[in-house]
């Protein structure tokens, strides 16, 4: 992953602090701890031949009942600091449409790709280790775009699921020195409450999970170069196609911006 926001920084480092905690009380036992026995582990024979030289280490207490509170403490903080950057699970409401279960929306997937080839989304992949389940594919023709309602083209998709709209992610990643553009859905059950963390949480499984899709298709991440050289290709496409003078000229600006974004990161590889 190229970035990481900085919430879960500060969860990483929360966490890296718990281990080293656990680390040190096994090393060094606790801080308040009484003077320690010292005891023989085993003889050695010096060099030279001389008597024997004792080896020993201090004795140490079972870790675990040492300083429960201050361990207890800090996972509470860890926890804490977790929820509040990437929000929590949810799991599976009881009373959730069928359609939107792990089963029914992998059942919807696949005759998705066997009914619509036309929609070009191929090696569809499923992540439903939590609720809603996230949908990834590999878009082989400029289909969906940021269109919530993009899969509602399908007629088979939408017998099984409806009409909603859905969180919809896009760009892309680099194989056999190409770019490979993917969309990906969060399919949540349309009107339907969702916990007030439900975007930071969708971010977060999108970024990791467009991780684990690019090693399931054989891709990687571009770098900030090829990231930008995709985004310029992106907006100059859209302006050449744009019809109304308007929209056109706006979308032109923006390639420019691009454009632009794109010349600093060559000039600054230069230096």
């Amino acid at each position: 992953m190229k970035g990481v926001p900085a919430g879960i920084a500060v969860v990483a480092a929360v966490a890296t602090l718990i281990a080293g905690v656990g680390i040190g009380w096994v090393l060094r036992g606790p801080y308040d701890a009484p003077a320690q026995e010292v005891v023989v582990v085993h003889d050695v024979v010096d060099g030279d031949g001389g008597g024997p030289a004792s080896a020993s280490v201090p004795s140490i207490e079972d870790p675990a009942s040492t300083c429960p509170t201050e361990l207890a403490l800090l996972r509470a903080a860890y926890n804490s600091l977790e929820a509040e950057a990437i929000g929590e699970p949810e799991t599976f409401p009881a009373d959730l449409d069928p359609a939107y279960t792990p089963d029914g929306v992998r059942a919807a997937v696949d005759e998705l790709v066997a009914a619509c080839p036309e929609l070009g989304l191929t090696h569809p992949w499923v992540d439903c280790e939590e609720y809603p389940c996230q949908v990834w594919f590999e878009r082989s023709t400029d289909v969906g775009g940021f269109d919530s309602n993009g899969l509602s083209r399908c007629k088979a998709w939408v017998e099984r699921m409806g009409q909603g709209g859905y969180g919809v992610s896009n760009g892309s990643l680099m194989r056999d020195g190409q770019a490979v553009r993917y969309l990906s859905y969060h399919l949540r059950q349309p009107d339907t409450e969702r916990p007030e963390w439900a975007f930071k949480r969708s971010t977060y499984r999108w970024d990791l999970n467009r991780e684990r899709y690019a090693d399931e298709i054989g891709a990687r991440e571009l770098t900030d170069i090829e990231s930008a050289q995709s985004s310029l290709a992106f907006w100059e496409r859209l302006a050449d196609e744009a019809d109304d003078p308007d929209r056109r000229a706006s979308l032109e600006q923006m390639a420019d911006r691009k454009r632009a974004d794109l010349e600093k990161l060559r000039a600054g590889r230069a230096d």
